[in-house]
Parts: structure tokens; sequence; C-alpha cells
């Protein structure tokens, strides 16, 4: 049931998710479409303050210079954000404008502002529209060549979306009509600055162009209406036919045939641009309306696709919830309960310790596990107490510190102890005339010194190191936390600890007490063990002989001891 369910419902949604992905990648190719034909409107537009700036003397703070400087920071800005955009969305809609296509149109672009930087530079008399006219053409090769670039990207949305071909050449028509309108007034407006007819090749040209108008309007407005009928598309198109081709365009051409007909009486060059290019913006908002109604319907494909994605994996999550929920309540309930007990019943069988948890569920399961946590606790309480007979039995009830059988043990190698590496020191330290201790003061106070010497071992001793009680007042402590001299080291420190330290007794007076001590080293193990015994004895029995409270250390095997090595 739940493999049948996920089978049919991932079918669905790798349908409707291939949708979403074909609409999300129509959209950015029309972002990256939209990018290109804002970055040729820029490179358009700064022919504007370009020429403006070859209609008058040019100085570095003259707003018009600022304003060109401006309009070309904006035109490269236009530019890197085309390749950004077009960058980031080369996985999804495949890779058309590269930076060598940009490359391309920002060399073209440096060739024309050169150009017009150096015309700029020379007086203005000099400045004739011929010199204007080849600024201006340099221009129109970069857009052109931005032109080129969107020819790519119209290919591009073709084969990503058929549909999408008529609107994206509607859109670039609209953005070649702006471009061409642009072009007319940089025929007229040189020789209107300077009060001259329009030479031959310009009178030419500007026919040309508009003739090129003429034609780019008839198609855009054409087939405009027929892909949108929108009130604001309409309005936009209403919009050109009233400002431009009825007020803009006359005025351009009546501009141009007084400077055939009488230089004089053509109108002012700032007037004339200022309103021209007032009737040219609405060509600009025409398109972005068109490119906006062009965006909106793979939009709406996209973001109905991902409602549909969403709710049909929100339908598909909770039919497989319910399923996964049946499946893991009888798991929890039933399996889970069940295979808890058994872990838990070979826990107690291995002695480990595994508390029970509460569990929820039927009756029958909450007296299962009441009664395995009944049999836990009293495997705890058997396990307690073999442990504390287990410490009594290795424990020296006087001392506290580990008792004979328990160092017999470690140093014949008792598994117990297999932490403990097999080359190790000994120290045999033995009290001296503790017998006199014993016979004046009596044996409590004698168990008093024990009890205090033991304290003073184990507060000087590390955690891996073992001090047991040999017997009578005799202790052994096995060194494993260093080389040889650290074991003689330490003897030295216990034999000055204990000589440092006083017994109080009853009657105020303080008791003082040494000890003497033998050190040897050697393997643990039943052939090796006895001859590190006998050794440390040896060296103990010649720290006695030479006057007690000192330490003598055990000569290397085969080496007859002279002496031994001893510090009061």
């Amino acid at each position: 049931m739940l493999a049948v369910t996920l089978l049919l419902s991932g079918g669905l949604v790798y349908t409707i998710f291939g949708s979403y992905v074909g609409a999300d990648h129509t959209v950015k190719a029309l972002a990256v479409f939209r990018q290109a034909l804002m970055a040729a409107h820029r490179i358009s537009v700064e022919r504007g303050p370009t020429n403006d700036l070859l209609d008058e003397e040019d100085t570095a703070d003259s707003p018009t210079h600022r304003k060109l400087v401006e309009f070309r920071d904006a035109t490269d800005a236009a530019l890197k954000a085309t390749l950004s955009v077009a960058t980031a969305a080369a996985d999804d809609i495949g890779e058309t404008i590269t930076p060598n296509g940009i490359a391309r149109i920002e060399a073209r672009l440096r060739l024309a502002r050169a150009a017009t930087d150096a015309l700029a530079a020379e007086p203005l008399a000099r400045r004739v529209p011929e010199r204007i006219a080849d600024v201006n053409s340099d221009m129109f090769d970069a857009f052109d060549a931005a032109k080129r670039l969107i020819d790519e990207e119209i290919v591009n949305l073709s084969a990503k979306q058929p549909a999408l071909a008529g609107p994206a050449m509607v859109a670039q028509i609209l953005s070649e009509l702006r471009e061409y309108a642009g072009r007319a007034g940089s025929y007229v407006f040189p020789a209107v600055a300077i009060r001259q007819p329009l030479s031959s090749e310009a009178g030419l040209q500007l026919m040309r162009t508009f003739g090129r108008i003429d034609e780019l309007w008839q198609l855009a407005r054409h087939q405009a209406s027929h892909y949108s009928r929108s009130s604001d598309l309409v309005q936009a198109s209403y919009d050109v036919e009233a400002r431009f081709f009825t007020v803009g365009l006359p005025m351009l051409q009546a501009a141009a045939a007084s400077l055939n007909d009488n230089p004089v009486t053509a109108p002012a060059i700032a007037d004339l641009k200022l309103r021209y290019f007032a009737t040219t913006d609405s060509i600009e908002r025409l398109s972005l309306a068109f490119l906006s109604l062009t965006q909106r319907a793979p939009e709406r494909e996209r973001d109905t696709a991902l409602l549909r994605l969403v709710a049909v994996s929100l339908l598909t999550g909770m039919v497989v919830f319910v399923n996964v929920g049946l499946i893991f309540g009888a798991r929890r309930l039933v399996l889970v309960p069940l295979l808890t007990v058994r872990e838990h019943i070979i826990a107690l069988a291995e002695g480990r310790d595994a508390p029970i948890a509460a569990t929820r569920g039927p009756s029958e399961m909450q007296r299962l596990f009441e009664a395995l946590g009944t049999l836990s606790e009293r495997v705890r309480e058997r396990r307690r107490y073999a442990e504390d007979l287990r410490i009594q039995a290795e424990t020296d009830g006087l001392t506290g510190l580990a008792n004979r059988q328990s160092f017999d043990r470690i140093g014949n190698g008792d598994p117990a102890y297999a932490d403990l590496p097999e080359d190790v020191g000994l120290i045999m330290l033995d009290l001296d005339h503790f017998k006199e201790v014993n016979d004046r003061h009596g044996h409590p106070v004698g168990d008093r010194v024990l009890r205090q010497v033991a304290q003073v071992i184990l507060s000087r001793i590390s955690e891996r190191d073992i001090a047991a009680r040999y017997g009578g007042d005799e202790i052994a402590i096995v060194v494993a936390s260093g080389p040889g001299w650290r074991v003689t080291e330490l003897a030295e420190k216990l034999n000055r600890a204990i000589s440092d330290a006083s017994i109080k007794l009853d009657d105020g007076s303080d008791l003082w007490i040494t000890a003497s001590i033998g050190v040897a080293g050697g393997r643990r193990g039943t052939q090796s063990w006895p001859g590190v015994i006998g050794a440390a004895d040896d060296a103990l029995y010649r720290a006695k002989t030479f006057g007690r409270n000192r330490v003598a250390e055990a000569p290397p095997p085969g080496v007859v001891p002279l002496g031994p090595a001893m510090v009061a």
C-alpha cells in the first residue's frame, strides 16, 4: 500500500516539478533577455549627453560633462549586470551571453568614447557635423553589437519556449524603434546647433531612418496588439502615437526642412532636444510595458506549478505520514518493547547495567516491563553485594590499602590488572622501631600510626600506583607510572613525608615515626616476581643495617651491592 502510494504520487510530483522547472527556466531566460535590452537601451541613450557635449565647450566640471560620465557609468553597469544575470542562469538556460560577447560591445564603446573625448577636446568651431556624424556612427556600431547579442537571446528563447519567439521579436523591434528615433535626432541636431543645412549624406541617412521608424512601428503595433490587448499596453501604444508620431517626429522633420530652406529659422537646439526626447520616452514606456506583460505568463505558469507541487507534496506527505504512523505505531507498541526486553535480558546476563524506562502501551506490555524492572533491581542488588565482598576481600581493613592477597595477584600478572605495565617498580617500606611504639603506647596508637602512614603514602603516589599492606608494619608499593629513577625519587619523598608527619597522642605530646625503604624494579609474573620482592627486601635490609630512616636501592642483576643509595 505504501509502495503504491509512493509510486503514484512520485510520478505526479515528477511531472509537476518538470513543469515548474521549465517555467522557471523560461522566466530566467526572459530576465536575461530583458537585461540585454536594457543594456542596449543604455548605449542608445548615452548618445544624448554625447551630442550635448559636442555642442558646447568641454570643461571637466561642466554639467554636461558630469552627465556624460554618469550615463557612461550606467551603461557599463548595465553591461556588467547583463553578464552577471546570464552567468547565474547559464546552468539552467545555456550559455548565450558570454564574457567575450560583452567584451566586444565594450571594445566598440571604448572606441566611440575615445573619439568623442578627442573631438570634445578640440575647439567648438572645428566640430563640424561630418566629424560628429563619425562619432555617432561609432556609437551606432556599439548598439548594433548589442543587438547581435539580443538576436542570439531570441534564438535561445525560441529553443526553450517557441511561443515566446514572437513576443521577444516584438520587444526587440520596440527597442530598435527607440534606437532609430535617437539616430534621427543625431543626424539633425549637429546641423541645427551650427545653423547649417544637412549634408547630402546626412539627409539621405535621415530619410532612411524615417522610413525605418515607420516600418518598425507598423510591425510593432500590429504584433503587440496580436499578443496582448492589455489596457496598459493599449494606453502605451496610444501615447506613442499621440506623442512621438504626432508631435515628436513631425517636429524633427520640420527642423530638418527648415535647415534646408532657411537655416536661420531652425529652432534653438536646446529646446528642440528637450521637446523631442520628451516624446521618445513614450516608446521606452511601451517597450517596458510589453516586456512586463510577456514575463507575466511564464511567471504565472511557474507560480501555479509551484503551488501544485507544494499541494501534491503536502498531500503525499500526509498519506505517507498516516501509513508510516500506522507502521511505526505497531512497531512502537509491540515490536520495540519486545526488542527492548530482549536487550535488557542480554545485558543482565552479561552483567551490564541497563535501566528500565517506563513504557506506554497495552497493559500486557506494562506488566512485562514491571516484571523486568523487578528482576533488574534484584540483579543490581546482588551485584552490589558481590562488589562489596570483593572490596572487602582485596582491602586491608585497618589502613584501607590493598591487602597481601591483592598484592600477590598484581605481581603474578592477574588479568584483572592487565592495564598495568609488565615492568614496574617496587617499594618495600618498614616502619622503624614500630614494636617499641606498640609496647610503649599500646596497639591503638600503633594502629593510628599505620593509618596515618597509609594516608601519607596514598596522598603522594599516582592513581596508577598501588599501595598494599604487605604484613604487620610493612607496606609495599607497586609503581607503574614512570622509569626507574622516578621510583627512587618517589621513595625518597615518601621517606621525608613520613618522618615529617607527627602523631598527636592523647596527652598532647607528638610522636614521630620514620621508615626504612628498599627499592627494586622488575617484571611482573609468576617466574620473575619473587625475585623482584627478594631484591626489594634485600635493599630494605641494607637500609635498616645502615641506620634506618633512609632509602636503599637494589643494584642491577649481577652487581654485588657495596652500600645503599641513601637519603637521610
